[in-house]
């Protein structure tokens, strides 16, 4: 896998430079998305949704999930009751993801956040992330 910076390149133009609304924010801390259904290690997070690392559940999803939680035990953390949209997940071939083992294969954008849970998710993304990152875009050439 190759991970390529584009943010950061000078030559880049400026919709290239910032394609998204809000700054993503890879995760440091080990943090969890699940509900009734699925079980995923987040990778990266923004306010308006993240991507991550599906275990079980989501490869077969598609739509609306409904009572999402992000969670992190190790410094006990959690945002409840989230609608999340499915807006892209890779295909799996058994357990094994087909291209790419290392990065997200699954991307959530949060719907209908009430003020508390905007609110709680922005403690979530400050106490797990190291900070925005660079736009990072995962390839296997």
């Amino acid at each position: 896998m190759i991970v390529t910076k584009i943010a950061e390149s000078s030559n880049a133009s400026p919709v290239e430079r910032e394609r998204r609304k809000f700054k993503r924010y890879p995760i440091h801390q080990n943090s969890m998305l699940c509900n009734e259904e699925s079980l995923a290690e987040v990778l990266d997070i923004s306010k308006a949704g993240l991507a991550c690392r599906n275990f079980v559940g989501l490869e077969g999803a598609s739509g609306i999930l409904s009572d999402v939680e992000l969670l992190n035990c190790e410094i006990g953390l959690s945002v409840q009751g989230l609608k999340c949209r499915l807006v892209r997940s890779q295909e799996r071939k058994g357990n094994t993801l087909v291209q790419n083992n290392q990065g997200p294969d699954c991307f959530l954008e949060f719907v209908e956040l009430s003020d508390m849970q905007a609110n709680a998710l922005g403690t979530f993304i400050e106490n797990t992330s190291r900070g925005p990152g660079p736009e990072l875009i995962f390839s296997n050439n």
